[in-house]
């Protein structure tokens, strides 16, 4: 029985701030129809093996299991005979048994569709760090939004939708994915790409770059659209498709980053913030800003201005750590510091302002940090 093999190469590379996909995004082709007396002997095998696993389905095939790597394999584990242990997508540490598919040549993993039960597709595993964890029989996701678990992977999604990345972020020098998510594709760059999509969505960049993604563009948030609930439009990148403007950034060198900001940690709706300044904060406590340290600023399109006041309006705040008393944050006194203006005396060189913060038995405390900048449209 086949067993399933990681693959360390990663799909992508970073070109400044940008995160752009510049490999392949169609998986190896299933093998060669022609063959001659030895593939008989393995197709005969290969048979065998699949009327052994059709009643495993439903019954042992996605099972939990501890999935054990071996020699850059994923194996059997505790799993029944005919399966192997998968990782999970999303807990690395815990897996699921399942039918494998895949067939290694060297560093090549082809797909050996034939190997798959009914009601089950060959599709190449895949980290949320973009490295194939192997090919196994899997459900195709048949929702839009949903999560899926092939990333680039055509067998992953129904009704000709793409798995993607719904975002990528860079964690300690590694590029990663939140999720992977089914969505509905269009010619991002083409003559009248929103034509691909249904009344009312746009087509915008994917986040993998390559393909386009049909949704619904929404407005920046603006420090405004408080009164004071905010008043404005939500974004949902994750089980919708309600995505930050990116159209107002077109031809921009440098540009600010809008973001879905989560309002909640349980929900997937959040607020548009066009990221454009990182403070000046002296952060290693010798006091002065170093060249790490210093400000950083994105460009905000015509007609807009960089502004840190919703920034401080959510609570989007850089805070400076107390290295001295080995503490998370820096404390300050709220008295000797004045409102929203940097207070050198308590916080040190740059940006820093006392912050106001409120503990869990509802006392008001200072902490030295300070806002993020986010693009705001001008007054008309």
């Amino acid at each position: 029985m086949t067993q399933s093999k990681v693959r360390s190469n990663s799909f992508l590379t970073v070109l400044g701030l940008s995160l752009l996909l510049i490999g392949a995004c169609e998986n190896p082709t299933s093998l060669s129809s022609q063959k001659n007396a030895n593939h008989l002997r393995d197709d005969i095998k290969k048979e065998n093996l699949v009327k052994m696993i059709d009643p495993l389905i439903g019954r042992h095939e996605q099972d939990s299991c501890t999935p054990v790597l071996t020699e850059n394999e994923f194996g059997k584990s505790d799993c029944e005979e005919g399966l192997v242990c998968a990782p999970d997508v999303y807990e690395k540490d815990k897996g699921h048994c399942r039918v494998p598919c895949g067939v290694w040549t060297e560093d090549t993993l082809t797909k050996d569709k034939d190997a798959c039960p009914a009601g089950r597709s060959c599709q190449i595993l895949t980290s949320l760090q973009l490295h194939e964890q192997g090919a196994f029989c899997l459900p195709k996701q048949r929702e839009r939004d949903a999560q899926c678990l092939a990333v680039f992977d055509s067998e992953a999604c129904s009704n000709s939708r793409s798995c993607l990345p719904s975002s990528l972020g860079k964690n300690a020098g590694v590029i990663s994915a939140k999720s992977f998510v089914c969505r509905n594709t269009c010619p991002y760059g083409e003559k009248d790409a929103h034509l691909a999509c249904a009344a009312g969505e746009s087509c915008m960049p994917s986040p993998a770059g390559k393909t386009g993604i049909c949704g619904q563009e929404i407005t920046w948030a603006s420090s405004k659209d408080f009164t004071p609930q905010f008043a404005g439009k939500t974004c949902n990148e994750i089980s919708g498709h309600q995505f930050c403007n990116t159209s107002l950034l077109a031809g921009l060198k440098n540009a600010a980053e809008p973001t879905c900001f989560l309002t909640s940690a349980k929900k997937s709706r959040g607020i548009c913030f066009a990221l454009c300044s990182l403070p000046a904060l002296d952060m290693d406590g010798d006091g002065q800003i170093g060249l790490k340290e210093a400000k950083k600023t994105l460009a905000c399109p015509a007609h807009y201005t960089c502004s840190v006041e919703l920034g401080r309006e959510l609570g989007l705040v850089r805070m400076i750590p107390d290295i001295k008393n080995h503490q998370k944050t820096k404390p300050c006194d709220l008295v000797l510091c004045p409102s929203g203006q940097p207070c050198p005396s308590q916080c040190g060189p740059g940006e820093a302002e006392c912050l106001t913060i409120e503990t869990a038995t509802g006392v008001k405390d200072g902490v030295c940090g300070a806002p993020f900048g986010s693009c705001e449209p001008n007054e008309s």
